[in-house]
């Protein structure tokens, strides 16, 4: 009988999509969540009831917790608790001058907190309720079943764009770009399946400058739509960007004629880095 509830218990964790089967998973918060889940927050501001909405992405990452806005960044952690449920611990990072038309976006820390409750509807399902001080609202979010969970240094190799900023990834995973003369670069490195290590230096940026003897540590997704997310931490400020793969991308000149033989050179992977 015992081997029964064991074997039981077994297929229920394996068919729980938001769980990493990493871990053991228990109710006193163990378990690790996964995934990216895109969507959308309504919002309540005071006594309103005109919602107002937020295109929101939530992912995990070495158990911790990352909800952005356009307005803001939510970073935290959580706590599982039953019946698919989680209870979820957020610092707030609203954002001074979030550059909406390029996806880039500065967070500076602040002194408030949320306490969101997290119900995993479904698989795919992902819904959040929270109710704090002057603000309250729900989240209803959807997994990115897209995304690229086999993510590499190769695979973003390339030009990669917003509106008004450009940036190059070689082979090694170094990478160098820049908006009207506020200037990043650093380097890309192999992590788990779904995401990469960023470590990042900016210059001559209004914001989030970290000094060159003291990169920025982050991390890198490339979500189901091809856009390449980089995310970092310094201390009481957290940056945000957003990359589109370039329609122009050039295959790389390496000047050994390698292109006039047809061979592998991996210059496919550098025109198209959502491949």
């Amino acid at each position: 009988m015992q081997y029964l509830v064991v074997l039981m218990t077994f297929l229920f964790l394996v068919a729980c999509g938001a769980l990493d089967d990493s871990d053991d998973g228990s109710s006193t918060g163990t378990t690790d969540l996964d995934g990216l889940w895109i969507g959308t927050t309504s919002e309540y501001v005071g006594s309103t009831t005109t919602a107002t909405e937020f295109d929101t992405i939530v992912l995990f990452n070495n158990q911790n917790v990352y909800l952005l806005r356009t307005d803001e960044a939510q970073i935290g952690s959580y706590e599982i608790t039953s019946n698919g449920a989680s209870d979820w611990d957020l610092e707030l990072f609203p954002y001074a001058n979030p550059d909406v038309d390029n996806n880039f976006f500065v967070g500076t820390r602040n002194a408030d907190r949320f306490q969101v409750d997290g119900l995993f509807a479904s698989d795919t399902r992902l819904v959040l309720n929270y109710d704090n001080t002057n603000r309250r609202g729900t989240a209803i979010l959807d997994l990115d079943t897209a995304q690229a969970n086999d993510l590499n240094v190769k695979r973003v190799q390339g030009e990669w764009s917003t509106t008004d900023s450009i940036m190059y990834i070689n082979q090694e995973g170094g990478f160098i770009g820049n908006i009207q003369g506020c200037q990043w670069e650093g380097s890309l490195s192999e992590n788990t399946g779904s995401t990469l290590n960023v470590s990042i230096v900016r210059r001559n940026c209004s914001e989030f400058n970290p000094v060159v003897s003291r990169p920025s540590q982050g991390f890198a997704v490339l979500d189901g739509t091809g856009s390449l997310h980089f995310m970092a931490e310094q201390d009481n400020s957290f940056l945000w960007m957003k990359f589109t793969p370039s329609t122009a991308a050039p295959t790389p000149d390496t000047g050994d004629g390698a292109a006039d033989d047809g061979g592998d050179d991996g210059g496919d992977e550098a025109a198209d880095p959502a491949a």
